[in-house]
């Protein structure tokens, strides 16, 4: 019969409050948006497309959040 650490319980526990951790980071970061920098653009707020882009790099640092891209 092999012997069970008393120690194994509490492992398990957090291994599990790990990975609830790690779901919750990874399902935050799906909700980060990609903002649009150009010369060219509309300036329409959120900026998430080339053609409502905002004319402005700090507008579009303003309206983003963390996580978010700005490519200009």
């Amino acid at each position: 019969m092999k012997k069970q650490h008393a120690t194994t319980g509490k492992h398990h526990a957090g291994m599990g409050a790990i990975l609830s951790l790690c779901l919750m980071l990874n399902a935050g970061a799906s909700f980060a948006a990609t903002r649009y920098v150009s010369t060219n653009g509309a300036h329409i707020s959120p900026y998430t497309n080339w053609a409502n882009a905002s004319t402005n790099l700090a507008r579009a640092v303003t309206v983003s959040s963390d996580g978010d891209v700005i490519i200009v």
